[in-house]
């Protein structure tokens, strides 16, 4: 509340518990990389864009380094689109929105701060509007995006297909599970390199530092590893863990020629309207 009604008190309220964060736990402290995303945040509504970059570099930073490409560092790259928005920079900002679509379309909850599809979807019916040339591909790109607003049905219905399809084939299943093992190790070796790092720099161990982040390291090989072989053995199972949303022309050539697909999706305070006709989207 404070936060919308009066930015300059709510910056003085990120900066102490941002702070108190790093004097307490550190720079790399889970919560105070939280409240550096915040203060980011808030700069950028007062226009204060070169106090923000700095806060927006390193949550970048801190967020990679203790999640992982996943959605807490998804959501620094929505941080970071502000940014470019507030900059005048909509090439900078589209390419930030896309690389936290591309964790969203992965993970179940997807925006922690605020509805990040809407200010993305607008962006491209924007661009659409001032690049008549290149309207298509962004509508293309809007209605891709706002079926991510879907996502929580989406992503059940699929782990109920992919189970089935796991079941009935022992490979793909053996497969699946080194992935999930790999995951699971992947999430503990992060949340002991996270705790290590947040400790005192006099507690700090570096060389157990150095050790979790060479793990860390291995891991997400191996992970690359196992998605490369999943995609290069059973395409349409990788392609359906993926969850790529579909595309205008995949659409397209499900319809007759006399048939068009409207679909409508309500971000809570606006909604969208999406009508696909010969092979087009409007």
């Amino acid at each position: 509340k404070i936060e919308v009604t009066n930015l300059p008190d709510a910056n003085k309220l990120l900066r102490r518990s941002y702070d108190l964060y790093q004097q307490v736990y550190g720079v790399n402290y889970v919560w105070a990389n939280r409240a550096r995303m915040l203060l980011a945040k808030n700069l950028v509504k007062q226009n204060k864009l070169a106090e923000a970059r700095p806060f927006i570099d390193l949550t970048l930073e801190k967020s990679e380094l203790l999640f992982g490409r996943t959605i807490w560092w998804g959501n620094a790259k929505i941080a970071e689109a502000e940014y470019d928005v507030a900059a005048g920079n909509s090439a900078g900002a589209l390419e930030a929105y896309r690389a936290y679509a591309g964790v969203a379309a992965k993970e179940r909850y997807a925006c922690y701060f605020g509805n990040c599809l809407l200010p993305y979807i607008d962006l491209l019916q924007g661009q659409a509007a001032k690049q008549p040339a290149k309207a298509a591909a962004f509508q293309s790109e809007a209605f891709a995006a706002a079926q991510l607003a879907d996502s929580s049905v989406v992503f059940a219905a699929i782990d109920q297909l992919s189970a089935r399809i796991a079941a009935r084939d022992p490979q793909i299943a053996a497969i699946a599970r080194d992935q999930q093992d790999n995951g699971e190790q992947i999430l503990r070796a992060r949340a002991e390199l996270a705790a290590e790092l947040g400790k005192k720099a006099a507690e700090r161990n570096a060389a157990r530092a150095a050790e979790l982040r060479h793990k860390v390291e291995a891991l997400d090989a191996a992970s690359a590893q196992q998605e490369l072989q999943l995609q290069d053995r059973y395409p349409t199972y990788a392609q359906l863990l993926n969850r790529q949303a579909i595309g205008v022309a995949a659409v397209a050539k499900l319809l007759r020629p006399d048939e068009g697909l409207l679909v409508y999706t309500n971000l809570i305070t606006k909604g969208y309207s999406f009508l696909i006709y010969k092979g087009q989207v409007q």
